[in-house]
């Protein structure tokens, strides 16, 4: 069966930990934990690059104990760049599935920062679950190309 769907050519470009904290003052072991998952888009119209942001955060009721910022930049062939742009009102709109899979991809990429940056220490054991990035981007994702980013 032949695939309907269009394929989008894009190729990982860099990976970045930017933001990553333990404070080991704001968990408790009795405390309930609850896991939120963020995503920020921006766009580098100069060179055609695509990034992806996963904020996530381990928190308890004193605060975050576990916060991690990882970004993915992806370099977007010539062909699709022209597709998502749209001259008129400058901006770039990338459409729902493929937002959500670099979403996808930038998430895994967090989830191993997460265990190597964790690993062979006490918070080793919270990982990163799966998680459904359709909760989280539920239309295209649109931005002006003279601004770095959209916040979902």
């Amino acid at each position: 069966m032949k695939n309907s769907k269009p394929r989008v050519g894009f190729s990982l470009r860099s990976i970045s930990t930017e933001q990553f904290a333990v404070i080991e003052s704001a968990y408790s072991e009795s405390s309930t934990v609850r896991l939120t998952v963020g995503l920020d888009f921006g766009v580098d119209e100069s060179s055609e690059v695509v990034s992806c942001v996963a904020k996530i955060e381990f928190k308890t009721e004193k605060g975050s104990f576990i916060v991690l910022h990882v970004r993915c930049d992806f370099s977007v062939k010539e062909d699709a760049w022209k597709e998502f742009s749209c001259v008129e009102d400058h901006t770039i709109c990338l459409p729902k599935g493929f937002a959500s899979h670099l979403a996808v991809l930038t998430i895994g990429t967090a989830r191993g920062v997460l265990h190597a940056k964790t690993e062979n220490k006490k918070f080793n054991n919270f990982t990163l679950p799966t998680i459904d990035v359709t909760e989280i981007i539920k239309e295209d994702v649109r931005m002006e190309l003279n601004t770095s980013d959209t916040s979902l």
